[in-house]
């Protein structure tokens, strides 16, 4: 039985190489069509619509033959994937979450303070929660929750609050992709939402976490390319780059000093970098969303490979992000400081009409309207200066290549990426929230019975609804993505951070973990509601350490209330820390 295992397994992992290796050939060769065709001559904007219809229709045609019938690929992935591409998808989705916050952003935390928190919290989710959660075999955090304190209420809450994270996630994560959208195509918010809704539903419907976890995989693969391209380019022209240690230190300085300039950051102490960046790392080390490429790996152990593999994949992303700022800041520059505000290049006045481009204070979408921006502003000199004209993080990597007058495809790849970075995040909420309400509500709570067909059918429909209520929403309103992703942090690190702790402490019950969750929930929100709107994230961050802290001491404190640890206590702890792994029940149909 153990041989044929293994052949079945062997079989599947080159099927994914196989599919993997299509995907790869044909985007290399659409990417090598569309360089000739912008080479020969063909029109801009021809181009970039063609670049679209290639990157977008091509990722939701590579998920969807994933499509399933069967419990363990739609909410497990089929528990198969690799982990050199379980890292890509981790670092996909972090890159996505991490793109509302990229520099410069107005009156936003440090650079150092951001970074530090997020590459802590992903570490900590590929490595240490990831792998925890596949040993398990659990589903999601409350479906591990709800295994260790068997409680109603507990479940009850705990799957609302999944859900509404969840919900926050595909919000933020739909949000980013629309913004990039409407910049790159020039669509109306609610054609772009249209549009975008179809590819989310594309990419989640027909194979649930296994079209996520593959979507994240091509969205970074689609990052990588779009960034490392150029920066190859000018490498090969001999040109040498704004890096430390690797390229040249004052160009790397100057570009950092204009970014900072453009961020306007208020002045932090230390104590509140350090709770932003202890907030970061617990929010991000439990954030649901976050954790499903672990989830579709075949075991702890190759969740764990896969934890590694990530590190290594957004370090690569991490060189190249830092490389393109750099150049487009000082791109920038060169095209803007000094100009009249009706002399700047079109790719300006286009972003600016988004939102991508601050001119004089205003989102001024052509020349005229940045001329009278200027002139409204009391001594004006003429020409812009540094602080006169403020691009957005998004518009200097997208916008890179226009600003260096790179081909127009290179251009294009980098500000797809975005839009798919976003798809894939937008697409691991929907899931989640589908997963939270379908699997561990309905299914466990009412109807445990219920055929694998209807299962399906009820979690693509909630999968519709949460995409449906994100489009519709967005359509109208736009949302600020850092906020929600924010919030969502909040809430995952003052609750199922210290669930997930108290899950390993033996004396433990239901009871305790149920004060734990209520102290930890309703600490947040009064200090989410109560504390200065001016503090920003701050404001998230103090709420979700004092909310972890308070929910967590609570729930110790009320175990020893009672004699002794308990015998579910006892198996649960020895399972997952010296156990074989998979120990809650095998699900029906898995």
């Amino acid at each position: 039985m153990k041989a044929d295992v293994s052949e079945q397994e062997q079989r599947e992992r080159a099927g994914i190489d196989a599919r993997c290796s299509f995907a790869f050939a044909a985007f290399a060769a659409g990417l090598g069509i569309l360089l000739v065709l912008d080479r020969i001559g063909l029109p801009d904007s021809l181009v970039r619509a063609l670049s679209a219809v290639f990157v977008l229709v091509g990722l939701a045609i590579t998920v969807v033959p994933l499509r399933t019938m069967r419990i363990s690929r739609f909410y497990g992935g089929g528990r198969s994937m690799p982990p050199l591409y379980a890292g890509l998808a981790f670092a996909g989705l972090a890159a996505g979450l991490f793109l509302p916050f990229l520099p410069p952003v107005p009156d936003g935390p440090p650079l150092p303070t951001l970074a530090g928190g997020f590459g802590s919290g992903f570490a900590a989710a590929a490595l240490l929660t990831g792998p925890l959660l596949r040993r398990t075999g659990a589903f999601s955090i409350p479906d591990l929750l709800t295994a260790r304190f068997p409680n109603l209420a507990l479940r009850l809450g705990s799957v609302l609050l999944a859900a509404s994270i969840a919900l926050l996630v595909l919000l933020a994560g739909f949000a980013t992709a629309l913004n990039g959208l409407t910049t790159f195509t020039g669509l109306s918010g609610q054609t772009a939402s249209f549009v975008l809704a179809i590819l989310v539903l594309f990419v989640i419907v027909p194979g649930g976490l296994s079209g996520v976890v593959w979507a994240a995989t091509g969205s970074a693969s689609i990052a990588l390319v779009g960034l490392g391209l150029p920066i190859l380019n000018l490498m090969m022209r001999g040109e040498v780059l704004p890096l430390p240690v690797i390229g040249s230190a004052d160009a790397w300085r100057s570009a950092f000093e204009r970014i900072h300039l453009w961020s306007a950051a208020p002045t932090h102490s230390s104590s509140l970098d350090a709770i932003l960046i202890l907030a970061l790392t617990l929010g991000l080390a439990a954030l649901a969303p976050l954790l499903m490429p672990a989830i579709a790996c075949r075991d702890r152990a190759e969740a764990q490979k896969g934890g590694f593999a990530a590190l290594v994949w957004m370090g690569i992303l991490v060189v190249l992000t830092v490389a393109t700022l750099s150049l487009a800041a000082l791109a920038f520059d060169k095209a803007t400081i000094g100009q009249h505000p009706d002399h700047l290049p079109d790719s300006i006045y286009a972003a600016s009409r988004h939102g991508g481009v601050f001119i004089c204070g205003t989102k001024s979408g052509d020349a005229t309207a940045a001329t009278r921006a200027c002139a409204r502003q009391t001594g004006f000199p003429g020409t812009l200066s540094g602080t006169d004209i403020v691009p957005q993080g998004q518009f200097l990597i997208g916008g890179f290549a226009a600003l260096t007058e790179f081909s127009a495809v290179m251009g294009c790849l980098a500000d797809l990426a975005m839009v798919t970075l976003g798809i894939a995040v937008a697409a691991a909420g929907a899931q989640s929230f589908a997963t939270a309400l379908a699997h561990d509500g309905i299914y466990h709570v009412t109807d445990s019975a219920a055929l694998t067909s209807r299962r399906l059918a009820l979690a693509r429909g909630f999968a519709l609804l949460g995409v449906g209520f994100a489009a519709c929403v967005l359509a109208v309103a736009p949302l600020d993505p850092g906020r929600l992703i924010a919030l969502a942090l909040a809430l995952s690190a003052s609750t199922f951070v210290p669930l997930m702790a108290l899950s390993l402490w033996r004396r433990a019950t239901a009871f305790d973990a149920m004060l734990t969750f209520l102290v930890g929930l309703a600490t947040a929100e009064l200090v989410i509601m109560t504390a200065p709107s001016e503090l920003g994230l701050e404001r998230f961050a103090a709420s979700a350490i004092l909310a972890a802290t308070l929910g967590l001491a609570t729930g110790l404190a009320a175990s020893f209330l009672h004699p002794g640890e308990t015998p579910d206590g006892q198996a649960f702890v020895k399972a997952v820390l010296s156990g074989q792994g998979e120990l809650l029940h095998p699900d029906k149909g898995a």
